[in-house]
C-alpha cells in the first residue's frame, strides 16, 4: 500500500501515518534513552513495547479498511 496515494480513503492513510509515527517514535526510544535505575528503565521498555504495540494495530486497521472498502465495491 502507498502511502501517498490518493485514492485511499483519509482514514485510512491517517491509521498508516499514526502507525509509521508510532514505529518512528518507539525504535530509537530504546536507543536513545538510557535511564538510570529499575524503575525508570522499566518504564522505557514499556513505553517501547507500548509504541510498537500501537504501531502493529494502525497498520493492521489500516489493512483491514483498506480491504473492506475493496470488498464493497
Amino acid at each position: 500500500m502507498c502511502y501517498s496515494n490518493r485514492h485511499l480513503d483519509p482514514k485510512v492513510r491517517r491509521f498508516v501515518a499514526l502507525g509509521s509515527a508510532c514505529l518512528a517514535l518507539g525504535l530509537p526510544l530504546q536507543l536513545l534513552v538510557h535511564p538510570q535505575g529499575q524503575g525508570p528503565k522499566m518504564f522505557v521498555h514499556a513505553l517501547y513495547g507500548f509504541l510498537l504495540g500501537l504501531a502493529i494495530s494502525f497498520n493492521f486497521a489500516a489493512l483491514w479498511l483498506k480491504r473492506r472498502s475493496e470488498n464493497r465495491v
